[in-house]
């Protein structure tokens, strides 16, 4: 099938069957696609900064239930590991870049976070609760934390 796909890309044939089935894997092709792309951008978005050492929100709040993408932005000029034993992620995020950490589904209750490289001070909690979180409320959250700087 997949021979047929790039064989008639290759190869005119003056037969027109060919060319109906090239419609119809592209026609497959790219709304499967638009699909994956379309649950992507629906997901949740959170955004954790790190300045000074510290997380910022210190404390977030994420919806039961839900895979989320958590964008980690690090301020600082050196490297710092998010690093949480209870949600199973740890990603460097090296001074002056961002990473990106799926989080999710999980169930209703308290994970605790740290920087691996400044443990004492590079602390947070996520609390996940039964909320609903609107596309809307999302989008205006995200903007007002990237406008606090």
């Amino acid at each position: 099938m997949i021979y047929q796909y790039f064989h008639c890309f290759t190869h005119k044939k003056s037969n027109n069957e060919p060319l109906k089935k090239c419609n119809i894997l592209n026609i497959l092709l790219l709304s499967l696609a638009f699909c994956h792309f379309n649950v992507l951008a629906k997901r949740p978005e959170f955004i954790i900064e790190i300045k000074n050492h510290l997380f910022y929100p210190a404390n977030i709040t994420l919806p039961a239930n839900t895979k989320i993408k958590l964008i980690v932005i690090n301020y600082d000029e050196t490297p710092e590991q998010f690093d949480s034993f209870e949600l199973n992620r740890e990603k460097v995020i090296f001074g002056g870049k961002q990473a990106v950490i799926y989080i999710g589904p999980l169930s209703t209750g308290s994970y605790h976070f740290f920087g691996e490289y400044h443990p004492d001070s590079a602390r947070g909690i996520v609390n996940v609760k039964n909320i609903n979180i609107s596309i809307q409320n999302r989008v205006k959250n995200k903007i007002e934390v990237n406008n606090a700087n």
